[in-house]
């Protein structure tokens, strides 16, 4: 049975904390501000959308883990082990998420492309955390930048036949 709500003595690093951790490239007026948008992030209600989303009853620990691409990710670790991924869009444009949510979707669902599982998400940006975000499931294995220091070309080729036939299902004609 889930919790309905975090306990009020549950010990949560404020958003500050959270991203005074990560070392920002952008500075000036424009870091700041991102600053400031980050910091409005409610981390005691992200951490209840994550235990609802992923059906865990532990609090999970968050981290800063990338700024770019219009987004800030956020980290959820649980105890067990298994982790999630919270995007933030630095920049709301209305409709953008539901079409990026319906679209990763479909590619993982109907045409069985490879993609992280969304967990919840809400585009709102008056909803409890704060902030529109998705937390999706972090995608298993190795990322191709820490791996392709070892391959040899067999194997690079191996690696860019199998992203080839991913995105070429992407390229079929759709049923709609």
């Amino acid at each position: 049975m889930l919790p309905l709500t975090i306990p009020a003595e549950t010990s949560i690093p404020s958003s500050e904390d959270i991203i005074s951790k990560f070392r920002f490239r952008i500075h000036g007026e424009r870091g700041e501000a991102l600053r400031k948008y980050l910091k409005t992030i409610d981390f005691k209600a992200l951490a209840y959308a994550c235990t609802l989303a992923t059906g865990k009853v532990e609090v999970p620990e968050f981290s800063l883990s990338n700024l770019g691409g219009f987004n800030a990710i956020f980290r959820a670790s649980f105890g067990d082990g298994e982790d999630v991924i919270i995007r933030v869009p630095l920049i709301h444009t209305p409709g953008v998420m539901s079409s990026t949510v319906a679209t990763m979707s479909y590619v993982r669902y109907l045409l069985a492309v490879p993609c992280p599982a969304v967990l919840a998400w809400n585009d709102q940006p008056d909803n409890p955390v704060g902030v529109p975000y998705t937390i999706t499931k972090m995608a298993s294995g190795i990322s191709l930048y820490d791996y392709f220091g070892t391959p040899d070309d067999a194997e690079q080729t191996h690696i860019f036949v199998d992203l080839n036939y991913h995105y070429t299902r992407l390229l079929e004609e759709q049923p709609f």
